[in-house]
């Protein structure tokens, strides 16, 4: 299981919010050198999953903040140009469904999967420890033990 140790959730809700509200107040901010920065980050980041995938780096923690960060901007930001389109109104309620969808799918998420797992994992979580256990294992080394359950946990030698 990744360890989500750290701020990256909230370092990424914020270039969200940044990005949500370069996209608000297009007509006031303009403002293409913060969208190219946003960019460029978002394709290092993109990079680095891809080509230097790592288990120690929560890449959900990082989608995850940034999404919300943009939500919530497009949701509850200031826009300074005072005027109401349909179409606006129509992206805020959708950014509201999508916030709240979210939020529903993450409290899902966590009561579904057990044992607890990112959503981008291939391997649960599961326990582990090191034994020694010269009956099973034919040494008295310390070995690494994994089980996925109670029941693996409980023999004896685990």
């Amino acid at each position: 299981m990744t360890q989500v140790v750290g701020m990256s959730g909230g370092a990424y809700a914020l270039l969200g919010m940044q990005l949500g509200d370069v996209l608000l107040n297009w007509e006031r901010k303009s403002a293409p050198y913060r969208l190219v920065f946003i960019f460029l980050l978002v394709l290092v980041e993109a990079m680095l999953y891809f080509f230097n995938p790592q288990d120690e780096i929560s890449y959900s923690a990082h989608m995850g903040g940034g999404v919300a960060g943009l939500l919530l901007v497009i949701v509850f930001g200031r826009n300074l140009t005072i005027q109401t389109y349909d179409l606006e109104v129509q992206v805020i309620r959708l950014a509201k469904v999508l916030l709240f969808g979210l939020a529903v799918f993450c409290i899902c998420w966590s009561l579904i999967n057990w044992p607890p797992m990112d959503i981008l994992e291939q391997v649960p979580w599961c326990w582990a420890r090191e034994v020694s256990n010269e009956t099973l294992f034919g040494d008295s080394q310390f070995h690494c033990v994994r089980c996925d359950g109670p029941t693996c946990i409980a023999r004896p030698g685990a």
